[in-house]
């Protein structure tokens, strides 16, 4: 019921809105599926791999591709 009471909410709120950009969620469920949401993104980007892991994967997607330039300053 909370749920629909917050779409019901927001349709009075703003009419010409489209329904899906419409919120449904009650503002700490929002805030836990960002939080889901981040934490995913951060496991899915940084896989728990070593650097050498992942500069190996890289090379063989991109066999061709540059791999590392080494600038020294003295």
């Amino acid at each position: 019921m909370r749920h629909l009471e917050i779409l019901l909410t927001g349709i009075v709120a703003d009419p010409e809105k489209r329904i899906d950009e419409l919120e449904i969620l009650t503002q700490e469920e929002q805030r836990q599926t960002r939080v889901a949401g981040q934490s995913q993104f951060i496991e899915d980007a940084f896989p728990q791999t070593c650097l050498q892991q992942l500069f190996e994967a890289q090379a063989v997607r991109t066999p061709e591709a540059l791999a590392l330039i080494l600038k020294m300053s003295v």
